[in-house]
Formats: C-alpha cells, structure tokens, sequence
C-alpha cells in the first residue's frame, strides 16, 4: 500500500474509534439510546435523573412587623439631676414612660426648708416694725436718715431671703 492510502485509512479509523467512544455518551445526553434504555429497564433505582418539588407560585400580603426578642437601646440617654438635695419623698412617674417638659418628676422632703422659710418670715416681720419704728422717730426727728436707712435695707436683705427659701422649696 501507499503511504498516501495508509494515511486515508488511519484517519477513518480514527474517526470511527472517536465515534464509537463519542456515540453511548451522546444517547444518554439525549436519553434515547440503547444502553440507557437498558440501564433503566434492568435497575430503576439508578435513574440519573434528580427528582423535583414544584409549587403553584402565588401573590399574598407579607406583614410589616416582625416578632422577635432582644434588648432596646435608645439614641439618647438623659442624665436628671436636682438643683437641690434632700431625700427623695415620692416619684411621679414609671421607667420608660414618656414625661413633659417642666413636669415634676420627684417630690424632695423639704421640711428644713419649710423651718427655714418660717425663721425668715419671722425675722421679717420683726424688720417691719423696726422700719416703721426707724420711720416714726425719723419723722419727729429722734432718729437719723443713716438708722432709717439701715432698717429699710435690714427689711430688704430679709425679704429677699424668704424669697430665696420660698424658690428652693419649689424646686423640690
């Protein structure tokens, strides 16, 4: 034989030895060949194919909230301290719950304060009549306008005490 009639044949026997190793792979792609309908009569068990759950699609309303369980943390945390102190009497509102602006929060036992308030309303009403005696005698000239000052300003300085008492007892 030539060398050109040898080359011819060792390609179409090639060719037919990649067909017939190529052929079984593509029937059982296609799953019609003979092997693979053989296969499947003599072992169903062995079914290459995967088994599928299929489910009718539908619209339905999801809900917005969600059930869960956890710890709340807020964005803002408010630190409350008094102007004054003292012991504290009574609470006027429960953990969490929500408070006005300028509401009481807390009652401060203001009794040294009430006793306070009492001595300087006292003191005042005896530098009211120290004034009006400083007054009288000034008029008739048995007092001098430095007394009567003083008395005036010693009336003043108690006022403005009481006032001080009576504004710490209402931030209590």
């Amino acid at each position: 034989m030539s060398s050109k009639a040898k080359s011819v044949w060792l390609v179409v026997g090639a060719v037919v030895a990649v067909a017939a190793l190529a052929l079984p792979k593509i029937g059982s792609l296609r799953g019609n060949s003979k092997s693979t309908q053989s296969n499947n009569v003599a072992g169903a068990s062995r079914d290459p194919r995967m088994p599928v759950r299929m489910q009718v699609i539908q619209s339905e309303n999801v809900g917005d909230k969600v059930a869960t369980v956890g710890t709340i943390l807020s964005n803002e945390e408010v630190e409350i301290r008094s102007e004054i102190s003292g012991k504290v009497e009574k609470i006027y509102f429960k953990e969490g719950e929500r408070i006005d602006k300028d509401e009481a929060l807390l009652k401060i036992n203001d009794a040294e304060l009430q006793a306070q308030l009492s001595r300087a309303q006292y003191r005042q009403a005896i530098a009211e009549q120290e004034a009006e005696r400083k007054r009288q005698l000034f008029e008739k000239k048995l007092a001098s306008q430095e007394e009567y000052d003083i008395a005036i300003n010693q009336l003043n300085i108690v006022k403005a005490e009481a006032q001080l008492i009576q504004a710490q007892i209402g931030k209590t």
